[in-house]
């Protein structure tokens, strides 16, 4: 036996095999089997495991003189594997060279008396290894069931490698070939948890904390390839899409594919709440789910903020016709809730109490102000009470500050001084008649400020009289 690896060409190693083997009369009925053991192979322990692999025959194998074979893997996960370029003989392997897929001779072989020649060599993208191996002289063999080699490997990465047999023959004494089957194997490298998916809730689901106080997450199943095995899940949750730490918790150890998440713990009215889940396996190795997160929002009981009433001033008076109108204004309301649209109500009455007979009312304002007609009300002067509720989405409401505003509604024309509605000459003599003779005052006393100065005096008189007897213009205000 040769007792250390040579590397040989692959044709200089089948002239060598073909020369050893010399054709036998011998016939053989029995078909060998050859396969992996283990044929299937678990590795949990990280880059540069090292981890060996025998190459086996059963019983049924009858006079085995010689044997050839390749064995294909998946190079991606084996460390890679260097050749001495530089050495003047490229047929010689450098004693210090690392492989990370070689070979080296069964116990089977070993087992005949006399000397073995034995070989390996990797194909030249170092995705299989070709393995052969003969018995020197004539009628020679062995026996099986055992080993004819072994297959060392060294790990990188993660991965599955399917380990297939190809070209296998086996060879009796004399050159005959025996009948043989094979069983192929597959190795398991630093397998993470399978890829699994948030379920539920649905991206941007709104959960409203006074209809549930809690929340249950649900996500795939994460499976793993090692027998035995088992998986937690770690939950993150967190304000920032990026989940900065300090805006992030976690729960650990989570042994199903679901949690319901309290709600308690969110306080503000608006809460965009990102979240992911972590599959990790007894042996370290981790899987996030996919999307890489989802979000919900989470909403606390919050109303529409406060607003004031704002004109016409609380108790003022409005002198408007019969066809103006009195607009009522408001601050705008504001909801803590993106996206939200608050609708106003308004109410107006002839009494502060609002009672109901006495009381109408505007719905589904969209905007902080309403245009009121005064020939709403019939009877003048009158007081009119106002207020309005803000109401959003979600039903929550505000009232306005203060709870009611009121103005009085006085129906009058500029110059009609006596009341009645018309502008005639009659005016000009109630006027004097109050300016100089102590008569009653106009009502309101606005309306015998006929020129709209501010003041009643004989100025108004003069300016009715050139209205209605000399083309003047009418009271302009």
């Amino acid at each position: 036996m040769i007792g250390r690896v040579l590397k040989i060409p692959r044709g200089v190693c089948f002239i060598v095999l073909l020369f050893l083997l010399i054709k036998s009369p011998l016939a053989r009925s029995q078909t060998a089997h050859v396969f992996l053991n283990p044929d299937t192979t678990y590795i949990t322990t990280g880059n540069g495991t090292i981890f060996t692999l025998n190459v086996e025959v059963d019983a049924n194998t009858d006079s085995l003189h010689s044997f050839r074979l390749n064995l294909d893997f998946n190079k991606d996960v084996f460390d890679a594997c260097f050749y001495d370029t530089t050495n003047s003989n490229p047929d010689s392997l450098k004693i210090d060279t690392l492989y990370a897929v070689y070979a080296e001779e069964g116990s089977l072989m070993d087992t005949f008396p006399g000397s073995t020649f034995f070989v390996w060599e990797l194909s030249p993208d170092s995705s299989s290894i070709f393995i052969g191996d003969a018995i020197m002289g004539a009628n020679t063999y062995v026996y099986g069931p055992g080993v004819i080699a072994k297959v060392h490997f060294i790990t990188k990465g993660s991965g599955i490698s399917p380990l297939n047999f190809r070209d296998l023959v086996l060879k009796q004494s004399y050159y005959d070939t025996i009948p043989s089957t094979s069983t192929n194997g597959i190795a398991y490298i630093n397998i993470p948890p399978s890829s699994f998916n948030l379920l539920s809730p649905a991206d941007s689901t709104v959960i409203k904390t006074w209809q549930a106080t809690s929340i249950l997450l649900n996500w795939d199943d994460a499976t793993t390839v090692y027998p035995g095995d088992s998986i937690l899940y770690t939950l993150y949750y967190s304000t920032s899409q990026n989940f900065t730490p300090s805006l992030t918790d976690s729960i650990m150890n989570i042994k199903g594919s679901q949690y319901q998440l309290n709600l308690d713990t969110f306080t503000v009215p608006y809460s965009l709440i990102y979240w992911k889940v972590k599959a990790v396996n007894t042996y370290g190795f981790k899987t996030w789910c996919s999307p890489s997160h989802l979000r919900f929002a989470v909403l606390t009981p919050s109303p529409p903020s406060n607003f004031n009433l704002l004109s016409p001033p609380d108790s003022s008076a409005v002198a408007a016709y019969v066809d103006s109108i009195v607009t009522l204004d408001w601050q705008d309301a504001l909801s803590a809730y993106p996206g939200d649209i608050i609708l106003y109500r308004l109410y107006y009455s002839t009494d502060k109490d609002f009672t109901p007979s006495l009381t109408d009312s505007v719905l589904n304002l969209n905007i902080s102000q309403f245009g009121l007609p005064i020939d709403s009300f019939t009877l003048f002067p009158v007081m009119v009470y106002w207020k309005v509720r803000a109401l959003d989405t979600y039903g929550f409401m505000t009232w306005c500050n203060p709870s009611y505003y009121r103005f009085l509604i006085l129906n009058f024309k500029r110059g009609d001084a006596n009341g009645d509605l018309k502008l005639t000459v009659a005016d000009v003599v109630y006027l004097i008649s109050f300016l100089f003779k102590g008569g009653p005052p106009p009502n309101p006393l606005i309306a015998g400020d006929a020129n709209c100065d501010g003041k009643i005096t004989v100025a108004d008189a003069v300016y009715l009289v050139n209205y209605l007897f000399k083309g003047g213009p009418l009271p302009p205000c």
